[in-house]
């Protein structure tokens, strides 16, 4: 359920005027708890993380294999920090496992999916996320853009991560 609070909470501050406000309000807890149920299902094999500040969950991270058909083996399905927490290298220190943990598995590559107008877009090019192509997605009543970022090799993004800096491809 902490989960659950800090991505409703999230779309909601990050999204506001993106995606449609009925969308928005729509949001649940409980609907999101569902959502994410998998991620903490050990068949699933997802790595999930979550960042606290005084037992409270502030953010949380989630990556494993790919679901796509994307060339690429490994995807960071979700991070999210709750707003007031961001800017203070939360991000990171989520991401930095994740990456870790896909590229101790063997994997050597990785993409995110993004939305186009999303403001923690910046965050995904600042790691070194490479754009290289877009889907449509709606959401709501509205069609928005994905954009696909890509790192080739996880064991410079692990490096960069680690020293806590962006610029990793």
């Amino acid at each position: 359920m902490a989960i659950a609070h800090v991505q409703v909470d999230t779309w909601r501050t990050a999204y506001k005027g993106i995606v449609p406000d009925n969308f928005l309000d729509r949001m649940s807890y409980e609907g999101a708890q569902r959502n994410w149920q998998w991620l903490i299902d050990p068949v699933s094999a997802a790595a999930v993380y979550v960042a606290e500040d005084d037992s409270r969950v502030v953010g949380f991270a989630a990556g494993g294999v790919e679901k796509g058909k994307d060339p690429y083996k490994a995807q960071l399905y979700a991070i999210y920090v709750l707003e007031e927490f961001q800017r203070k290298g939360i991000g990171l220190k989520l991401t930095l496992p994740i990456v870790q943990d896909m590229k101790s598995s063997g994997l050597t590559s990785m993409t995110a999916w993004v939305l186009e107008e999303s403001p923690s877009k910046q965050f995904f090019e600042e790691i070194g996320g490479a754009r290289t192509g877009s889907k449509e997605k709606i959401i709501g009543s509205k069609s928005l853009q994905e954009v696909c970022y890509v790192w080739k090799n996880l064991g410079a993004l692990v490096e960069r991560l680690g020293r806590g800096q962006g610029s990793a491809s």
